[in-house]
């Protein structure tokens, strides 16, 4: 008998990384460790970003959150924020509206953990998080920046 080694999908996410879901978490904080462009079937783009904690989440880019995401440098310290789903003004299909905010220092990872534990223990009363909205990052150095590569 031999020994079995299973393949993994191309794009599947790492079983170390939790793959960030907006409904669940309407925030999400840390540092851009990583990006990968061009995986899974329809040649999406996925950050990994790594909180105080140790914890790595797999963010799945949209359009809006690829955008803006393409605007902050690898090595930030970010925070995503859902803001829900949005209706188009032409009719089209919805999209998921986030903020992303850039801090210069990460915080202490005893307040963060104190409030990924709080989040979580909401999400497991499968109550809906409220979400808060911060001030959004100002654009004026957007010339510091790299535009997407696609």
């Amino acid at each position: 008998m031999s020994a079995w080694t299973k393949v993994k999908r191309d794009g599947a996410a790492d079983s170390d990384k939790l793959s960030w879901n907006p409904e669940e978490l309407p925030e999400v904080e840390g540092t851009l460790v990583d990006n990968r462009l061009n995986i899974g079937i329809y040649q999406s783009t996925v950050w990994d970003l790594e909180t105080v904690d140790g914890v790595t989440y797999t963010v799945w880019a949209s359009t809006v959150l690829a955008m803006l995401l393409g605007k902050v440098p690898m090595g930030s310290y970010v925070k995503i924020i859902y803001k829900g789903k949005k209706k188009m003004k032409n009719g089209g299909v919805g999209y998921k509206d986030v903020d992303v905010c850039v801090s210069e220092k990460a915080p202490e990872a005893s307040v963060v953990v104190e409030e990924v534990e709080e989040v979580e223990k909401k999400a497991t009363k499968k109550k809906k998080a409220k979400v808060t909205v911060s001030e959004p990052v100002s654009d004026d150095d957007d010339d510091d920046y790299d535009e997407l590569p696609f």
